[in-house]
């Protein structure tokens, strides 16, 4: 069988929102060009302004970078081609994401102490994002459901979702606690940078691991489908989908 593609976006992969990404509310809606975090706090007029002039100097990186988030969904042949792009992309934000952990970090200088404790609280009681299944059906994947399945399929297919539930709940923690640690660098009285470099070169590689691991997940689903069966679910994933989402079925 021809060998699967992984379709991947690279910068979705490695890099979460860092909280300065958008100064835009849940309704995609301009609000006095704050990021929301800070919104709670009780800014006073010149922190606001001080803070609008932080996230302002951000702003042509993150347009950049939301175009090139659209530009690289792209279809890698194998596993070395994807991991030259992602080492390539890696390179090529690391000095981006340092600007906004630096920002972060001014920021947070400006806040008195009270707000810098509700900062604090906030962020560790931040709500898990919800997860929404995609249409699965009977412990299928995205999709999976409309392929006419034998059983032995089903069986196979279901176990190595999983397997993968188990190895995703782990991996969320780990990134949970990688947050942290770059939290509590931004809210130190000075910023480490050379910490900090430290601290995004392991986070990358990380990175790297779980996506290689979606990779391998993905390979295993594909493997159990027939010709025909691979051939259809390539076409239902490339359908334009509400919201230019595409559902993840590895």
């Amino acid at each position: 069988m021809k060998q699967p593609l992984l379709i991947a976006t690279i910068s979705a992969v490695l890099f979460t929102t860092s909280g300065l990404a958008s100064a835009k509310n849940h309704h995609g809606q301009q609000r006095s060009g704050i990021p929301r975090v800070y919104h709670s706090l009780n800014l006073t007029t010149t922190q606001q302004a001080q803070i609008r002039e932080i996230v302002t100097s951000l702003r042509p990186q993150n347009r950049q970078q939301a175009k090139r988030n659209h530009a690289d969904l792209i279809e890698f042949e194998n596993e070395n081609a994807f991991l030259a792009a992602f080492s390539e992309r890696i390179q090529k934000h690391k000095e981006k994401a340092l600007a906004r952990a630096k920002a972060r970090h001014e920021i947070y200088q400006l806040l008195s102490t009270t707000q810098k404790q509700a900062l604090k609280e906030k962020g560790a009681r931040k709500p898990a994002r919800k997860h929404h299944p995609e249409g699965r059906t009977d412990g299928l994947p995205a999709h999976f459901g409309a392929l006419d399945l034998s059983a032995a399929q089903k069986l196979a297919i279901t176990a190595i979702v999983n397997a993968g539930v188990e190895i995703k709940r782990d991996t969320k923690q780990l990134f949970l606690r990688l947050r942290d640690q770059e939290r509590e660098m931004i809210y130190a009285e000075n910023f480490d940078e050379a910490a900090w470099l430290d601290w995004f070169d392991t986070y990358a590689g990380e990175k790297r691991t779980a996506a290689l691991s979606r990779f391998h997940r993905k390979n295993g689903l594909i493997a159990q489908l027939t010709p025909a069966q691979s051939e259809m679910l390539a076409k239902m994933h490339h359908a334009p989908k509400r919201g230019h989402h595409r559902s993840r079925y590895y």
